[in-house]
């Protein structure tokens, strides 16, 4: 709404405000440089919230009391948003006490030699956090980040109060353009949740174990139309199958493939044409390769390790039609396998590192005709490997680390037609890099932390609208916070700095068209949901 303020402290606009966040919004200028507002709460309204944003310049927020004595105030540099919270308890931000019943002021002050800004504030007191109102979170656009007036913004803060609202790593899964993931509201336990990227869209799907302890699930994956996962209803089966369509009554425990009380806990899912393959643990054979059919039938496909041992399939990637994966027979170690879906077309396809030693091929991925993945031969360190699609070929390494170090590939990802992923090569740290799958075109994109031995280590990557997110740390002190690159060392920026001075570790990344989601931290509200529109 417009408003009115007044530009001192006697002549500040009495407002009202409720459970409900009120907007105000203005301009400040040279000639115009405070505004006031007045309010009064009770004590059934100690819990208070505000936040200023759609900033051009820097502008700061102070709440004072009647006797104009500062009881908070926001003043963070440029234009990040400013936000005071009182009552909250937060862990992760200083303990500040609730409001007294009584008259407040708020002062919106725009700073010495600053320009023309507009801005927007929002203000609210409840009798507690989880009674206020929560709308929309201050949209993008509001110069509030790095790149072009863009900046990242909270959907909900789906457990008010708390330092923890999100495991720190989810798995997201996308479905007919929502968002599906873990999360604890704080009373439910860590439940299936899910997101349009609006805060009254981010929703509950089902409390699958009742009560506080929830069911935890994992392995997010959509088949035929369906998300498949693993969760534990809290009956006594342990973690188990399950899947859902959306709802509450579509979600439903598909089989009960370790039959007592241990749970057969499936884990690294894909999806192969017609077919879902995942890791999981009968009781009887060990944890050994599975499959779902298009008609929804589980079976497993082979006992790679005989005799009640574990070959631990993992890394589970298509690819020329059949699934690529490791796993470890009991003789020659950990290694690159594959399978058409039988028992007899499941074989391994090298021994990498030769004998009982293992290569333990890892981060699978695919980018055009190539499969590429890290593993250690037992002579240059864990370095990449490609595998071309041509039948009997065999896997070549890219020795980025010369040496028996190794860059320790990691975070593997196809953009551009490329591969892109995090190494070290001994010089620049861990740092992010490109490959075409010859040594001479795998080089370094960007050295983002130039700081000696340390590296900005990104990780968590995902491509939206011809870019690549991820989350770094470029050792100026921001810490962990959110990048992007188009694939060239000009391209690679920051974008946004969601909690100065410490980080906020984005991760679990991911893409609905042209909005970035993921988990972050911003020393307010814990590890929380978070968009970005790129």
């Amino acid at each position: 709404m417009s408003t009115n303020p007044g530009n001192t402290f006697r002549s500040a606009q009495q407002v009202n405000i409720s459970n409900v966040l009120r907007v105000f919004e203005n301009d400040l200028g040279p000639n115009n440089r405070n505004d006031w507002f007045k309010f009064r709460t009770n004590r059934n309204r100690s819990f208070f919230y505000a936040d200023l944003y759609n900033l051009q310049t820097n502008v700061d927020i102070t709440l004072l009391n009647e006797n104009r004595e500062v009881v908070a105030r926001s003043r963070r540099k440029g234009t990040q948003v400013e936000l005071i919270r009182l009552g909250a308890n937060d862990d992760q931000s200083p303990r500040r006490p609730p409001l007294a019943p009584g008259t407040y002021y708020m002062r919106v002050s725009l700073q010495a030699n600053r320009r023309q800004t507009p801005y927007t504030l929002r203000m609210a007191s409840a009798r507690a956090p989880r009674t206020i109102d929560d709308p929309e979170p201050p949209p993008n656009g509001g110069g509030n980040g790095p790149i072009g007036g863009q900046r990242s913004v909270l959907v909900r803060d789906i457990n008010p109060g708390e330092s923890l609202g999100l495991a720190l790593r989810t798995d997201f899964a996308v479905l007919d353009d929502v968002l599906y993931f873990a999360a604890d509201d704080g009373r439910s336990g860590f439940e299936l949740w899910r997101s349009n990227g609006t805060s009254a869209g981010t929703q509950l799907v089902a409390d699958i174990n009742r009560g506080p302890q929830g069911s935890n699930p994992r392995n997010l994956t959509v088949f035929n139309d369906v998300i498949y996962f693993s969760a534990d209803d809290g009956t006594g089966i342990g973690a188990e199958l399950w899947r859902t369509d959306g709802t509450r009554n579509g979600t439903r425990l598909v089989q009960d493939i370790n039959r007592g009380v241990d749970g057969s806990n499936p884990s690294s899912f894909a999806v192969v044409g017609d077919t879902l393959y995942f890791a999981a643990d009968d009781g009887r054979t060990g944890r050994e390769l599975w499959r779902i059919n298009e008609n929804g039938q589980v079976s497993q496909v082979a006992d790679i390790n005989r005799g009640g041992q574990s070959s631990n399939p993992s890394d589970m990637v298509a690819f020329n039609g059949m699934l690529y994966f490791s796993a470890n027979d009991g003789r020659n170690g950990a290694e690159l396998w594959r399978s058409n879906g039988t028992t007899a077309g499941t074989v391994q396809v090298a021994d990498i590192n030769p004998g009982t030693a293992s290569s333990s091929p890892r981060d699978l991925t695919v980018v055009g005709d190539r499969l590429y993945f890290s593993a250690d031969d037992g002579r240059a360190g864990r370095e990449l490997w490609r595998l071309d699609s041509a039948n009997n070929s065999r896997p070549i390494r890219i020795d980025i680390n010369p040496g028996q170090a190794g860059s320790n590939p990691t975070d593997l990802i196809e953009f551009d037609n490329r591969l892109f992923f995090a190494a070290d090569d001994g010089r620049s740290g861990r740092e992010l890099w490109r490959s075409d799958g010859t040594t001479i075109s795998t080089r370094l994109v960007s050295n983002i932390n130039t700081n000696p031995n340390e590296g900005s280590s990104p990780a968590q990557f995902a491509v939206v609208n011809d870019r690549l997110y991820f989350a770094a740390d470029a050792g100026r002190g921001d810490g962990r916070e959110l990048w992007r690159s188009d694939g060239t060392a000009g391209g690679t920026t920051q974008v946004d700095n969601i909690r100065r001075d410490q980080g906020s570790n984005p991760s679990s990344l991911i893409g609905i068209d042209n909005v970035l989601y993921f988990v972050a931290n911003d020393g307010i509200r814990g590890l929380e949901l978070w968009r970005f529109n790129t």
